[in-house]
């Protein structure tokens, strides 16, 4: 969200952020933005009502809510098998949800209600919606896990799978749901075809750049992954592709970091294949920091190899500069990623596979000047965010102004 909120202060006069998942005093918040024009509303702060009238109520109305997921939704047994979660969870989300409309009547009306993410948060706004009369439009972006909810479990293959409670509820009663990619639109609106105008695209973007990575005079061809490393990102099966590449003139880096067990994982691995003299490993950095680096840094090729993604942002962040990507076809990776600025590989790709799309532009300079000129026009056309974020600003002042009417109980 930190992208976007410039050009949602040049619409609106002020933006307060309710940090739904966070309970600290807010001494470790730290607001960039104008203090008189951003605020934060601590809703986890507020004290409980615990009036008898109140409880009942708000038993009941979690209760009833839940049953409606049963029998409207698409995964009522898990919402009977873990009715007791699902009930205190929605307990937790209606004192929030009570909690900002009561902070709404003290300091003003409200324009819009907007969730970045469409889980907890988008539970809470529709609760705002249904219960406590809230008139302005109520919207929420739709990423990756809070979008495909159960489904999700068919991509990363989970040992546990996922319980996300209330999809059902959460798109019926929220006005609009903006997904980041069009396969995650066309996944909403085959579930939920009743609610289907209800679902648009807005995609996500990274600023431009005024200095576009330039290759390397050094004879060296140099990958780049950034990501944690963890099982869905699959940064471990990278060392035996460097190894297979051993005889090139390649080098890898790493950005980002990870439980402590899985980077040593890593380092073995890297260990083990004899390849330590190939790979650089620079642990977390910011944004600003990776910016920095690909600015300063030759670089021939970005690689996402993740089991699922929504669409990611360091891949656009890699073709701001004009960095080429080989990625997984999973989800939303084949919108951004193409045969004109990159490669994509099966999600179950081999160790073969991948090391047959970077070859051919190991092997050849004019291949590889094409794709870098190709991932520069993809991200100027799709992912700029001057673009994307001005058009999803206006059309939340488009919604505010028509004022979505949506039925609600008192």
């Amino acid at each position: 969200m930190h992208n976007e909120m410039p050009f949602l202060l040049e619409k609106f006069d002020r933006i307060t952020i309710v940090p739904i998942d966070y309970y600290g005093d807010g001494s470790d918040l730290n607001c960039t933005w104008d203090t008189k024009r951003v605020s934060c509303f601590l809703v986890n702060g507020i004290q409980k009502d615990r009036a008898l009238g109140y409880t009942i109520r708000k038993n009941f109305r979690c209760a009833l809510s839940i049953i409606e997921e049963i029998f409207a939704g698409r995964d009522g047994w898990n919402h009977i098998r873990h009715f007791r979660f699902a009930h205190t969870y929605s307990k937790i989300c209606y004192d929030q949800a009570k909690a900002i409309h009561n902070a709404l009547i003290k300091h003003g009306s409200e324009q819009v209600i907007y969730s970045y993410w469409f889980h907890k948060s988008a539970l809470v706004t529709a609760f705002m919606k249904r219960y406590y009369g809230v008139d302005a439009p109520i919207v929420s972006r739709a990423h990756s896990s809070d979008l495909y909810h159960r489904d999700w479990n068919q991509f990363i293959q989970l040992e546990k799978e996922p319980f996300m409670p209330m999809e059902w509820y959460k798109v019926r009663w929220c006005d609009r749901i903006f997904t980041i990619t069009e396969h995650g639109s066309r996944h909403f609106k085959s579930i939920f075809p009743r609610f289907s105008e209800k679902f648009e695209v807005a995609r996500l973007g990274v600023k431009a750049n005024d200095k576009p990575n330039l290759l390397s005079h050094e004879n060296i061809f140099r990958m780049v992954s950034c990501s944690g490393i963890t099982r869905n990102k699959r940064i471990i099966r990278l060392p035996a592709i460097v190894s297979a590449l051993r005889d090139y003139p390649i080098e890898w880096v790493h950005i980002g970091s990870s439980w402590k067990e899985n980077v040593q994982s890593l380092m073995n691995e890297i260990d083990r294949l004899g390849i330590s003299d190939k790979v650089v490993l620079k642990g977390q950095m910011t944004q600003d920091e990776i910016r920095a680096y690909y600015e300063s840094e030759p670089i021939n090729l970005f690689i996402n190899i993740s089991r699922a993604e929504g669409l990611p942002v360091s891949i656009m962040e890699a073709f701001s500069f004009g960095i080429p990507a080989v990625a997984t076809a999973c989800v939303g990776s084949p919108e951004i990623v193409d045969d004109s600025c990159g490669s994509v590989i099966p999600v179950d790709f081999t160790d073969q596979e991948l090391v047959d799309s970077i070859l051919p532009l190991i092997n050849s300079s004019e291949l590889q000047m094409a794709k870098r000129k190709g991932a520069l026009t993809r991200f100027n056309k799709e992912y700029l965010a001057d673009t994307n974020y001005t058009q999803f600003t206006e059309r939340l002042i488009q919604l505010m102004h028509s004022r979505t009417e949506a039925p609600r109980e008192q």
